[in-house]
């Protein structure tokens, strides 16, 4: 993971919880020169937020070098190259009032803590998205349609670093050319390994209860039939109200999928 070779330089992926990114983590992280480390949006947005609030105005110019030496601290390696997703959204964004201003800081931030960093972001159908972050977490659309929207405004925010975005359909559909792709483009060299990331099921939903996964794995023929139908969730979009779909959640998430050349096909409810 970082050292102090590469500390201001990860890979960086910033998007939804749920539209992919475990699955690229898990490309990156195969790689024997790569180091994942996991999901740091708040040790960089939080911390931030933070230090600047109990510090002097006088010290916050250190505040990137302390954020940095976290990062060094917590995750150390010598591996050339690491990789890391601060997705979502950081629990300081209820200190704004103004969401044009969060935007800003958001992007402001991350670049001055990781200055030669390289960006991307995975794009699956915001249904999908939706769905699956229903399963898994069991919180109201109402709230992930909310984030979700705010994440498409950063990515297509002014600021925004994000200049690549991988098309998750594709990804599962053709995973060796599209993360050749998005190597090509990071400037980070293929290997073999990467591809065992597609071999593996990922989980559904954490229970009833939001805990531990299931037990119970899933069989190699059921693992098939849902990588055969782009582990979709179709089947689930009934249950989404297309009242809470609002025009401005629309258009932000339109407007993200339009900023790479890709298209989800619409609101087939």
């Amino acid at each position: 993971m970082p050292n102090t070779a590469n500390i201001s330089s990860p890979f960086t992926i910033v998007g939804n919880g749920r539209s992919g990114t475990s699955l690229l983590s898990k490309a990156f992280n195969a790689h024997p020169d790569c180091f994942f480390a996991g999901e740091t949006v708040n040790l960089i947005h939080s911390v931030w937020k933070s230090l600047e609030h109990s510090l002097p105005e006088k010290k916050a110019v250190e505040i990137p070098d302390v954020i940095r030496h976290q990062f060094l601290r917590l995750f150390p390696s010598d591996q050339r190259y690491w990789m890391h997703k601060p997705i979502g959204i950081p629990i300081v964004v209820r200190f704004f009032a103004d969401e044009e201003e969060f935007f800003g800081w958001f992007w402001d931030v991350i670049e001055k803590v990781f200055p030669d960093a390289r960006y991307f972001t995975v794009l699956r159908h915001p249904l999908d998205v939706l769905s699956s972050s229903h399963q898994w977490w069991g919180r109201s659309y109402e709230s992930m349609i909310d984030s979700n929207r705010r994440i498409a405004r950063i990515i297509t925010h002014p600021k925004s670093k994000v200049h690549y975005g991988v098309n998750y359909h594709d990804l599962v559909a053709s995973p060796r050319d599209q993360l050749q792709s998005l190597f090509d483009y990071l400037e980070f060299p293929f290997h073999e390994n990467c591809l065992k990331a597609f071999d593996v099921g990922h989980v559904v939903s954490k229970g009833p209860k939001g805990d531990a996964p299931p037990e119970t794995p899933e069989t190699p023929e059921q693992f098939q039939a849902r990588k055969e139908g782009g582990f979709s969730h179709k089947e689930a979009w009934r249950d989404l109200n297309p009242k809470l779909l609002t025009g401005a959640y629309r258009e932000a998430v339109e407007a993200s999928w339009a900023k790479f050349g890709h298209s989800f096909g619409g609101w087939p409810i």
